[in-house]
């Protein structure tokens, strides 16, 4: 379930095949059409800790602390240039220049 929108939650079965700025990831996830759905995007910050609760079922998750591999790009931005993402090893949240490339897993 999404804590954002309480409503059930899908993730895609895989992570994206690259690492990609954040802008690229929004488009990425927009222009996404899989497994019979064209409305994935990418999650909350929420959304993204449900993941990370949830990866070992899910599977699919790079859980390496180095970066860029292990790190998730939310769709959720700061003011400017910045924008957040999880640390799938370890639950980790933080902010960093939306021109990092990182990894992307899409829901909808």
């Amino acid at each position: 379930m999404s804590p954002d929108t309480g409503k059930p939650m899908f993730a895609t079965p895989a992570e994206a095949p690259l690492r990609m700025k954040w802008k690229d990831a929004i488009k990425y996830a927009k222009e996404l059409g899989a497994h019979g759905h064209q409305d994935w995007r990418l999650p909350t910050l929420g959304e993204l800790n449900v993941l990370f609760n949830n990866h070992a079922a899910i599977g699919g998750f790079n859980v390496s602390s180095s970066g860029p591999a292990g790190w998730y790009w939310s769709g959720m931005q700061l003011p400017k240039r910045c924008a957040w993402f999880q640390r799938s090893s370890d639950g980790r949240q933080g902010a960093d220049s939306k021109g990092y490339n990182a990894s992307v897993r899409c829901v909808r």
